[in-house]
């Protein structure tokens, strides 16, 4: 699949959002699951996961609740980093302000290949060891001293965009933080799902979260990886990203 690079802007939050096309797209792998194929209509999703600043835009904007921090002053003096500790219910309410929704988790794991079919990785099919793709349990590469100290390790999550982006221009699709997406989990859905824009199953006790974080090992940084959590839950490895079917800003970048 060529990849043509079109990105625009959110003018309610800044966030750039790269427009992934219509298509047909391999799901799955031989460490996931059977391989299935799916089609999908054409959406934007943010390029990056939505920010600190971008959270307390949205906070100062509606009246929502700060989220806690796992670190003192983590959402006032990192604006850079990924919001975290953020339900999936906050989750959806921030992209409903910005003009959007959650990614379905065919749309989430369909961007993150990065238009390349044959990917393990968002970057292709190099396991990370110690890291120069992401940033993740064992990485030691040249920004290992600038991540927060959130466990006893000194590990903890970087600035999004501070790895290279995928062949959609998309950052941290593995790593840092995990990505609330839309879906339902049910074990038997994703490989027996609708061919044409699955959205999940209609009921459940879990949402899905894709593509790792700072504490996880090199299996969780697979597109193919799959988890979930309670929707209630916050977690500080928890963060997100939003996916626009008509983007409120027309001109392209």
């Amino acid at each position: 699949m060529t990849t043509v690079m079109r990105t625009r802007k959110n003018t309610l939050d800044q966030a750039m959002l790269a427009y992934i096309p219509a298509g047909i797209y391999r799901l799955g792998s031989f460490h996931d699951g059977p391989i299935h194929h799916v089609s999908l209509d054409g959406y934007w999703i943010y390029t990056c996961q939505v920010t600190n600043a971008q959270y307390r835009r949205f906070c100062k904007s509606t009246g929502a609740a700060l989220p806690k921090d796992p670190i003192p002053g983590y959402l006032q003096n990192y604006p850079n980093h990924p919001v975290i500790n953020v339900s999936w219910d906050e989750a959806c309410a921030y992209a409903a302000w910005a003009g959007g929704r959650l990614p379905t988790e065919a749309e989430w794991e369909a961007a993150a290949m990065g238009g390349n079919p044959e990917n393990i990785y968002p970057w292709g099919m190099t396991e990370p060891v110690t890291g120069e793709y992401a940033n993740f349990k064992y990485y030691s590469g040249d920004l290992a001293g600038r991540r927060l100290p959130f466990d006893a390790r000194g590990r903890g999550p970087l600035p999004v965009g501070s790895f290279l982006p995928n062949g959609y221009g998309l950052y941290d699709m593995a790593g840092n933080a995990w990505d609330w997406v839309w879906d339902y989990y049910d074990p038997d859905y994703y490989y027996d799902c609708p061919e044409q824009n699955p959205r999940g199953p209609d009921s459940g006790t879990t949402r899905i979260r894709r593509g790792g974080d700072w504490a996880r090992s090199a299996l969780s940084m697979r597109c193919s990886c799959r988890s979930s959590m309670p929707p209630e839950s916050r977690d500080y490895r928890m963060g997100f990203r939003v996916v626009m079917d008509d983007p409120p800003e027309k001109g392209a970048d």
